[in-house]
């Protein structure tokens, strides 16, 4: 976290994990996840945080994009494309059937 906070406003991050207070992940029910998942980060955004998540979710897609930070990672074009591809693999199967 150090890392990944040494660069903001250290005011702003608090207001902002005040928010969360409500907000749990519980990895044990990820476990049972059958969606097909994406995770887009940026390769300053402290990249080892999803370590153990990609344990829990072996099946899912992570895409690192390098030298973006956290919400940097959103707007390069890279972004795009990964979501696009990661959505054209995995339209539904009713869509495909009407």
């Amino acid at each position: 976290m150090e890392e990944m906070n040494s660069n903001q406003d250290p005011k702003a991050l608090a207001a902002v994990r005040l928010g969360y207070s409500g907000l749990v992940v519980d990895y044990n029910f990820l476990k049972h996840n059958a969606v097909p998942t994406l995770a887009i980060y940026g390769g300053n955004d402290n990249p080892v945080r999803f370590d153990e998540l990609k344990k829990i979710l072996p099946n899912a897609e992570f895409k690192e994009i390098a030298g973006a930070g956290h919400a940097a990672a959103s707007f390069g074009p890279e972004f795009v494309t990964d979501v696009r591809d990661f959505l054209a693999r995995h339209t539904s199967v009713s869509k495909r059937s009407s």
